[in-house]
Order: C-alpha cells, then structure tokens, then sequence
C-alpha cells in the first residue's frame, strides 16, 4: 500500500485504475504502473491468477454470487467478495485486518482485475451452495 496515502485514498485510487480497465476491456501499461505503485507486492501474484484463469464467479439463480479464487500451485481455494472488499485467506486477515498494512490481498486483487477485465469465468450454482460459502465467511 502506498505509504503516502490513506487507506480511502488507496481504494479511491483503485477503483479509479480499475474503472479505466473496465472503459478500455484490457490492460495497458499506464494503468499496470498504477496498480504497482497501489497495490505493490500484490500485483504480479494477482496477474498470474488471472492468467492462470484461477478466478470465478458462482451465481444462484437469485442473482447472489461470491467469487472463488484458486490458489497456485495449492490446493486451497479462497472466497472473495470484492463489493465489500474481502477475502477469507490468512494473509488478508493477518495484512489487512489486523496490521492495517495492505487494503487487500492478491485472491481479491485478481477477483477486482477480472471483473474490470471482463474475463471472469461464472459458474452456475444453487443456493445452498452460496448460502454455504457465505456462511463460512
């Protein structure tokens, strides 16, 4: 996170870079300098789930989703709910929530980035399923 900037700003910021992405459907590198300077560490682990198309999103016929990423070269799987900004791995909860040190991890960086992108890979699902995964949140 950039040490100059308020955690507001950061996200502000974000949104900003991730609007643009979303405007121009693709990433340029303006816009990958940005994400550097916003989101430092976090930003290649972050491209390579979206490359290694580890992200998705699973929908109930309701409309409710949660996003599910994939963890590299493990066999955990996260869930990522980027409305709110939130993940459930350890590092999010170490970084972010308890040391204020981050405003998100690369599971919800790379949630973000494919929802800007439009390459996000949608699941359907039931509600039970949704129901569950919001539970365990």
């Amino acid at each position: 996170m950039c040490r100059h900037m308020s955690r507001d700003e950061v996200i502000g910021a974000l949104y900003h870079v991730l609007e643009r992405i979303k405007a121009e459907s693709r990433l340029v590198d303006s816009q990958l300098t940005d994400l550097h300077v916003l989101c430092g560490q976090h930003l290649i682990p972050a491209l390579a789930l979206v490359d290694s198309q580890s992200v998705s999103k699973l929908t109930a016929p309701s409309g409710q989703n949660v996003v599910r990423v994939k963890s590299l070269g493990r066999t955990c799987t996260y869930t990522c709910l980027p409305e709110v900004l939130f993940c459930t791995c350890k590092s999010f909860t170490t970084s972010v929530v308890h040391r204020g040190e981050d405003v998100l991890c690369k599971h919800l960086l790379a949630a973000l980035l494919n929802q800007a992108i439009g390459t996000m890979m949608c699941v359907e699902s039931n509600e039970e399923e949704i129901v569950e995964l919001l539970a365990s949140v």
